[in-house]
């Protein structure tokens, strides 16, 4: 017969495991925006970066770069060396709104 103490483990250990499981599920979004900073921003929301390539050099497989509403131009705002997804889980870059 199996313990209610080593139950309450086994507990435990598959819910830890699980949340582990969706939080390296599901990436990132990070931000850029032309008023933004490479320099200081983190890349969140309320304190994006500033280049397109910059924030594209921080991405791991599976996050997002969300582009935000601006002018961008210049070699620092190609995009190129996107880090590779999965079938599962992509590496997007989109704007903020359509058009």
């Amino acid at each position: 017969m199996i313990s209610i103490k080593k139950m309450g483990k086994r507990f435990v250990l598959v819910f830890l495991f699980l949340v582990f499981l969706v939080s390296s599920a599901s990436g990132i979004d990070y931000y850029v925006c032309s008023d933004g900073s490479d320099s200081s921003g983190d890349g969140s929301l309320g304190d994006p970066w500033q280049t397109i390539q910059y924030g594209i050099n921080q991405m791991s497989g599976g996050d997002t770069l969300i582009v935000k509403n601006g002018t961008y131009t210049g070699t620092a705002n190609r995009i190129y060396n996107v880090p590779s997804g999965s079938a599962s889980q992509y590496t997007i870059v989109r704007a903020e709104e359509d058009w």
